[in-house]
């Protein structure tokens, strides 16, 4: 076996010398799975930089003296298996494709402006790291992504290049469903989703935490759906089940759709000023609709203040005029709503501490 090669502040050596390392053709949920594995493994020049590849293992290196970190800066890695416990290591604008976090730690390590593509984060510990300003695509995580302190400055992104297995012949292979794959995945998303908000609580800048908090919100919801949606399929129901089960799965899909817009109106909870101007608007609106009914401009005013705040509306206040009525109950119910976002966003806003 040849002997380990160094890379710069890495270790690399062949697979062989980790033969329990066999994820890239056992796992075909990951995307790091192939059929086949290259013949021969090397040590490449890529823009006159060092980099790894191809089916490389990756060994860390203790710590540098003084605590001094590992920076690697403009390196691309392809096709590397890492391995070991990475404390403290930088990655300032790397590249990596088809990439193995698994099977080991990183600790305090940031990586900044990376582009991390097709590469797997399942069974990875990611302890107190960062990852600013980075681009992600086809990326697999599991219920064994486990990242505390980890912050991801855009956890949207993040979540939202979760990568699925979508090759029917591969799934066919194993037994396996593009619905099934797609259940799984949600579930772990909503797992990482509390994960980071949670770590957003003591961290981390007032933009991400607000996206983390938005992602938590929708992402717990989508993955109740989905799994309620495989039941709704799955089983064989009487008609009278039939019927509530898809009332009942109409029903989450409406509360998803009120969270996204609710959450919209206060940017989930970040911006005080825009649910105030919305609240201007929702006044201004029935101001003129009442105006259109044929109230007075002062007197439209004076019902469009009160029936938003909710200190004025009155039930067949406008006992002649019906449609004035049903008109005043929807600026009441709207304002209800309103209200219900305004004042605890004001009072948070005022009030939270990180």
């Amino acid at each position: 076996m040849p002997a380990p090669t160094n890379a710069g502040h890495l270790m690399a050596s062949l697979p062989s010398s980790h033969p329990t390392r066999n994820r890239r053709t056992r796992n075909y949920w990951e995307p790091i799975y192939a059929t086949g594995l290259p013949p021969q493994f090397s040590i490449e020049e890529i823009n006159g930089r060092k980099a790894v590849g191809p089916h490389v293992i990756i060994e860390a290196l203790p710590p540098r003296d003084g605590g001094r970190r590992h920076t690697f800066t403009d390196v691309q890695f392809k096709n590397v298996d890492f391995s070991g416990d990475f404390k403290r290591y930088v990655f300032k604008r790397c590249i990596f494709v088809s990439c193995d976090f698994g099977l080991c730690t990183w600790v305090r390590c940031k990586f900044d402006e990376c582009m991390i593509k097709r590469s797997s984060l399942t069974m990875a510990v990611f302890t107190d790291c960062s990852f600013n300003n980075c681009n992600w695509e086809e990326v697999g995580i599991s219920n064994e992504t486990v990242i505390p302190g980890t912050l991801v400055d855009d956890p949207e992104k993040f979540l939202n290049a979760a990568f699925i297995q979508r090759d029917l012949a591969t799934l066919g292979l194993y037994n396996d469903s593009y619905l099934d794959q797609q259940i799984r995945i949600e579930k772990n998303k909503a797992l990482l989703a509390r994960s980071l908000a949670y770590n957003f609580l003591s961290g981390g800048s007032e933009r991400s935490y607000y996206i983390a908090i938005k992602v938590d919100l929708i992402q717990s919801k989508r993955a109740e759906i989905i799994n309620l949606y495989n039941t709704f399929l799955s089983a064989n129901w009487s008609p009278v089940q039939f019927v509530s089960q898809s009332l009942y799965l109409l029903i989450m899909n409406m509360e998803l759709a009120a969270i996204n817009v609710i959450g919209w109106t206060n940017s989930w909870g970040k911006s005080p000023l825009k649910i105030m101007l919305i609240g201007i608007l929702i006044i201004a609106s029935f101001l003129l609709i009442y105006h259109e009914f044929g109230v007075e401009l002062s007197r439209s005013f004076k019902l469009s203040i009160e029936n938003t705040l909710l200190f004025g509306y009155e039930p067949n206040a406008h006992g002649s005029k019906p449609g004035l009525n049903v008109v005043a109950l929807l600026n009441a119910l709207i304002g209800l709503v309103w209200y219900a976002v305004a004042v605890p966003t004001v009072v948070n806003r005022i009030s939270r501490v990180r």
